[in-house]
């Protein structure tokens, strides 16, 4: 697809159609075209039949032929349409499975996480996602009727301008005004369907919450199901509005439209019913015009509804479009990044996540040496999990800049970059996959290795727990899905025991030359945090490695420890100098001993 802003929707959509279907869709769109000649063939056929029975002198086998004639046209007519259907479906299969790969590509080409948090974004997502879907298949639809329709009317409009030849202009007349009202009605439509979609997320964040594993347990011990289930239904209830709007305004247009249409059939059938009693038209030609009338009624409902609906879907398909389209945010870096030598240079970085938001990060600098360890200290606010997302390149510094030996990463590719970093988030994703796709996935490429991701689960100290398991390692980590190959039920793990398979998840990078750990034993009980902290030490040996946690001590072997107060460093030194020092870290180590003293005591 082309990046031009002022590409048609409807070329667009045709085109993926084409390149997702190919000759299949080609191949429907042929059948419907001789679907749609073999009506008005049978039409002429059955006047001529008519004819042939009433006429002074029958021809019993002429009789015969034409009635043949007819049924063998209503046969491969119906046989066209049923294989036109067939490949029809088939082909929206394809376009459907073409249109969602090409969506997610272009997801997943954003780099940063800038366009995830914004709610306008997700509203546009959320469009381009059901566009996607509807969208070809709709157009699909549309061109089989409109081939099939105007082939047929090609055989009807001879016998029509034989009948009344300024009947197809009485028609034309009345047909007009009913596609630029369905027209108007359609973009109507797809306006307030966009208006709906920010209720229609709410409804379904809230519905979630009550149906997911996760949220169950909150639901239920905090009693709030009936306070969620009343925000879900005020949600729905709100977008469903804006739709029903929507529905009082077609009909208003479509019953006037059925007027008009109305009154085209009440003139032409009586003045063909008049002409047919007085003589000037044949018994025959009152069969061919009410047959003829019949099928554009029914086509003409039918074409003025699914363009009515094309054009909502079109609209709605731009969102789609302008999702292929966006350029990616402002990350870009073409350089690759070198192994890590020297270290990471922050220099007076300052950061917010909006032009009006709060400073978060106020001229932060720092020094992260290659091979050492920093430890990340701060109350909640103070910046941590921001910077780690800086050094990720999730978000690029407002001002300032961060160098990796020397190098701005905003000169880097971001993929190079990230396959030099390894990161344990502290709101770690849990991945409803096998236990070794949840640990292997830490590197795509080693995913087939199960030495590899073993020896990741044992340094996380969860490599015994997987074994344990009904499949071991290849045992589904939910219990929503079963596996899809195999139909077997899986587990849900604790939180602590998740945590360790995240933390897997990151030590599969090995060769990673920095490694981020935000909050890497929060779950954990003191003993397995102990077990999980001495392993990290070897790993970390001759790596740069920064470690963020809320328990000081799990940073007390750090080569160096940073305090951040308000966006900026506070303080730093090793947990010796810092305890000497007197200041921020010490008070706050102090606290925790004492909690720590007094739960031994208590005990």
């Amino acid at each position: 697809m082309t990046d031009a802003a002022h590409d048609s929707p409807l070329l667009r959509a045709f085109e993926l159609g084409r390149s997702a279907a190919g000759w299949i869709w080609l191949g429907s769109l042929a059948l419907s075209c001789v679907s749609g000649l073999l009506v008005p063939v049978a039409a002429w056929l059955s006047r001529a039949l008519i004819e042939s029975l009433i006429a002074a002198h029958r021809d019993p086998e002429q009789a015969v032929l034409l009635a043949a004639g007819v049924g063998a046209s209503g046969v491969l007519s119906a046989l066209s349409g049923s294989l036109s259907s067939l490949l029809s479906a088939k082909s929206q299969r394809s376009i459907m499975t073409e249109a969602a790969e090409r969506l997610f590509r272009a997801v997943n080409r954003m780099p940063g996480i800038a366009c995830f948090e914004d709610p306008a974004y997700q509203d546009k997502l959320r469009l381009a996602e059901q566009a996607s879907q509807e969208t070809p298949g709709t157009l699909c639809n549309l061109l089989l009727a409109v081939l099939q329709t105007t082939f047929a009317l090609v055989g009807f409009a001879s016998a029509l301008l034989v009948i009344w030849p300024p009947l197809p202009l009485v028609l034309l007349a009345v047909l007009v005004p009913s596609v630029l009202a369905e027209r108007a009605l359609g973009r109507r439509q797809a306006a307030l369907s966009a208006a709906a979609t920010p209720e229609y997320r709410r409804y379904m964040s809230y519905r979630t919450l009550l149906t997911s594993s996760q949220g169950a347990k909150e639901v239920r011990i905090f009693g709030i199901g009936d306070f969620l289930a009343r925000r879900l239904v005020d949600a729905l209830g709100r977008s469903a509005d804006r739709q029903l709007a929507g529905q009082r305004r077609a009909f208003g247009i479509q019953a006037a439209v059925a007027c008009l249409i109305g009154t085209a059939v009440i003139v032409s059938t009586g003045y063909v019913a008049y002409s047919t009693v007085v003589g000037r038209l044949s018994v025959g030609d009152f069969v061919l015009f009410t047959a003829a009338l019949a099928w554009a009624q029914g086509s003409t409902g039918s074409l003025l509804s699914q363009s009515s609906m094309l054009l909502a879907s079109l609209t709605r398909f731009r969102s789609f479009l302008e999702v292929l389209r966006m350029p990616g945010e402002r990350i870009t870096g073409v350089l690759p990044v070198p192994p890590l030598s020297r270290g990471i240079e922050i220099d007076n970085v300052w950061f917010r996540y909006s032009p009006d938001g709060e400073w978060v990060l106020k001229g932060l600098s720092v020094f992260l040496p290659a091979g050492h360890s920093t430890g990340l200290v701060g109350l909640n606010g103070a910046g941590k999990s921001t910077l780690v997302k800086l050094l990720c390149r999730f978000y690029e510094p407002e001002r300032g800049a961060i160098r990796w030996d020397g190098l701005d990463l905003r000169d880097c590719a971001v993929e190079s970059l990230r396959q030099r970093v390894a990161v344990t988030f502290q709101d770690f994703a849990t991945y409803e996959l096998s236990a070794r796709e949840c640990i292997g996935i830490g590197q795509l490429s080693r995913l087939a290795e199960q030495d590899a991701i073993e020896t990741a689960a044992r340094l996380a100290e969860i490599d015994e727990t997987l074994k344990s398991l009904r499949y071991s390692y290849d045992t589904m980590l939910t219990r929503v899905f079963v596996d899809p190959e195999t139909g077997r039920e899986g587990v849900t793990l604790s939180g602590g025991q998740n945590q360790r398979v995240a933390l897997a998840r990151t030590l599969m990078r090995g060769d990673a030359d920095l490694m981020i750990l935000d909050e890497p034993s929060s779950g954990l009980d003191a003993e397995a945090e102990h077990k999980i902290h001495q392993a990290l030490r070897r790993c970390r040996i001759g790596k740069s490695n920064l470690l963020i946690s809320h328990r000081l001590n799990a940073l007390r072997d750090a080569d160096r420890i940073l305090v951040l107060d308000d966006g900026a460093v506070f303080e730093s030194g090793s947990h010796d100098e810092l305890m000497a020092a007197g200041g921020r870290y010490a008070a706050l180590f102090a606290i925790q001993s004492e909690g720590y003293l007094e739960a031994i005591s208590g005990a």
